[in-house]
């Protein structure tokens, strides 16, 4: 006959309740130390409900013992990066604070470089890129023309059919004695098939390469398993560069469940010449250093000055007047997110027009206020968001906001299924835009280490538009009553998910 085994002894229940109460309390103090409210809330309710599970998983992906140190707290990083900085050409005479620039741009600006430490610069642009295939192909006949470095860091990256000419334009340049240097996510390496066939292609190819933020502890790489480069960077010779949504992947992934539902990605990206080019490099060289402690000198970074510069960024110089620019690169590293920062500010300057296109939009609360009191205000406010989803947190938790935002006036088009719009830029107005890796979520805010290109460039803003339209034409405009009238199940869905999205 089984025998229950005996009662815990009271002492025992009044130990574990004390514990229990003891690990509410302090987590009341401790959970919202620098965190929004809305993720606060999310981790106290997940230890409230769940101690046993929320207390691990807290300490885990929700504390920030293992997030790095901030740049201006490490001494050698932020030599590295001033020194690159001072090391490059002067810069052109457009700056954010000179005749003609606006306000709000030049406002823009110091805001930014003091909290990244980047300065204004000036730049011009080359081209903006949309087809995947055709820009894959620009970027191999750019390195196919470098004679000293090519510097490149993407999130996801894999060798098909698609990106073949980019990797062998990489073989090429090092057959003839160009330094070829290669940063991937670790994660995000990890999510293509046939990851391990490719490493061992890097390996074969004899190009330097490294992984970003590797979660291994048996080899002494302990940190926030959550956190991701994100960023997208080709430099050339450090004279051109591309940053943008492109990572260096099939338009699907090459992923057999996004084949079988035929989901491609949409990207927009763009090309750059100028000084803007050495900010790009600047960040580049950062990562490099946290991967491989190696310093990267302005010496590494800049081909002789014999050399004649590379013919288009003499195109581009007759085609176009430099303009105001400036990179900003966030991320754990960068204090108080610069780039939602410069989102809010940009959507706050607005006067007429305000457009975003985001694959992912789960906003903060200022970000909110900016676009709905935009809106209110008789600002014409569009937002170009993806109809298909590819995670089904995000998904939900993106529509719990379509409500607030629509009764406001905000336009919404949702890019038609199956494709997926990926593109990430805003534009203000007719000279203030910004283009990059960022989505308008809060892991990009907070985690991911991004980089994002503001400019006070009608000419990237004219392209802009036109990529507006070109989204418009592929989209549908929702409309409040559509999301009004969904069933009730699927807002419940919706907000249940934006609870959890903040720990996202």
């Amino acid at each position: 006959m089984f025998t229950p085994p005996p009662e815990p002894p009271m002492w025992a229940w009044l130990l574990f309740g004390a514990v229990d109460f003891a690990i509410r309390i302090v987590a009341l103090g401790v959970v919202p130390k620098r965190r929004r409210a809305s993720t606060s809330t999310a981790w106290l309710l997940l230890i409230f409900l769940w101690p046993l599970l929320g207390v691990p998983l807290y300490i885990i992906f929700g504390s920030w013992w293992a997030m790095g140190r901030r740049l201006d707290r490490d001494p050698e990083a932020s030599a590295l990066v001033n020194t690159i900085l001072a090391g490059s050409a002067t810069p052109e005479p457009t700056a954010h604070d000179a005749p003609g620039v606006d306000d709000d741009a030049a406002a823009l600006m110091r805001l930014t470089g003091s909290l990244t430490g980047f300065p204004a610069s000036s730049g011009r642009v080359v081209a903006l890129h949309n087809d995947t295939t055709e820009t894959y192909r620009q970027m191999a006949a750019s390195i196919d023309r470098a004679t000293h470095h090519v510097n490149a860091l993407y999130f996801q990256t894999s060798w098909d059919e698609y990106t073949a000419p980019f990797y062998e334009a990489l073989e090429r340049a090092k057959a003839r004695g160009v330094t070829v240097r290669l940063l991937v996510d670790h994660h995000g390496l990890r999510t293509i098939p046939g990851h391990k066939a490719f490493r061992r292609r890097l390996d074969d190819m004899g190009i330097l390469w490294h992984k970003m933020l590797p979660f291994a502890p048996l080899r002494g790489h302990i940190r926030r398993p959550d956190l991701r480069n994100h960023r997208k960077i080709l430099v050339v010779d450090g004279r051109e560069a591309y940053i943008g949504s492109h990572n260096l992947v099939a338009p699907d992934y090459d992923t057999p469940s996004f084949q079988k539902a035929g989901i491609t990605y949409d990207d927009t990206s763009v090309s750059l010449t100028g000084s803007i080019v050495t900010q790009i490099e600047a960040v580049f060289a950062l990562d490099w250093y946290y991967a491989s402690r190696e310093v990267l000198t302005p010496a590494d970074l800049t081909p002789p000055t014999t050399r004649e510069k590379d013919t288009r960024e003499k195109e581009a110089a007759d085609e176009a007047p430099a303009s105001s620019m400036q990179i900003i690169p966030s991320g754990p590293a960068f204090r108080d997110e610069p780039n939602l920062r410069a989102f809010v500010h940009m959507v706050s300057s607005a006067r007429s027009h305000v457009s975003i296109a985001s694959p992912y939009f789960i906003p903060d609360e200022a970000l909110i206020a900016a676009l709905t009191n935009a809106a209110l205000s008789g600002v014409e406010v569009e937002l170009f968001l993806s109809e298909q989803f590819d995670q089904f947190l995000v998904g939900h938790a993106q529509r719990s906001y379509y409500g607030m935002l629509l009764a406001a006036g905000v336009r919404i088009h949702l890019y038609r299924k199956p494709t997926m719009l990926h593109s990430k830029y805003v534009v203000v107005d007719g000279s203030l835009c910004a283009i990059g890796s960022s989505n308008m979520d809060v892991r990009s805010f907070g985690l991911n280490y991004e980089i994002t290109l503001v400019a006070d460039d009608a000419r990237l803003v004219e392209l802009l538009h036109g990529n507006d339209e070109r989204n418009r034409a592929r989209s549908r405009e929702l409309t409040y009553e559509e999301w009004r009238d969904q069933p009730w199940h699927v807002h419940y869905v919706d907000n249940v998910c934006r609870l959890w999205s903040s720990l996202l």
